[in-house]
């Protein structure tokens, strides 16, 4: 009985770190194939529909994309969108039926 119990809490420590927020950047010079690191940001604002309930995106540079977010966090794990000197520039995107 014990071995079990010391198995069911290596399986719960384990497992309990496979969910932790993660951090993920944007920049117009990355490349939507990359990790979306720091050091191998995305590059399109639509990867923010791969975010996860506690996630922060960190937007660097200037965009100029339209974007439909279809994701949500939580009201324990929101997901932050934060911009590092970043601008989101709408002029020249159609905005009829924008939504906020």
């Amino acid at each position: 009985m014990r071995s079990f119990v010391n198995v069911i809490l290596l399986l719960f420590i384990v497992f309990s770190g496979c969910s932790e927020a993660k951090v993920y950047h944007i920049s117009p010079n990355g490349n939507d194939a990359n990790d979306g690191s720091e050091e191998r940001p995305w590059k399109s604002l639509s990867k923010l529909n791969e975010l996860s309930a506690g996630d922060t995106a960190i937007l660097h540079g200037r965009f100029n994309e339209a974007v439909d977010l279809e994701v949500s966090g939580t009201k324990d794990a929101p997901i932050s969108i934060i911009g590092a000197n970043a601008v989101i520039d709408g002029s020249g995107v159609d905005r009829d039926g924008f939504v906020i």
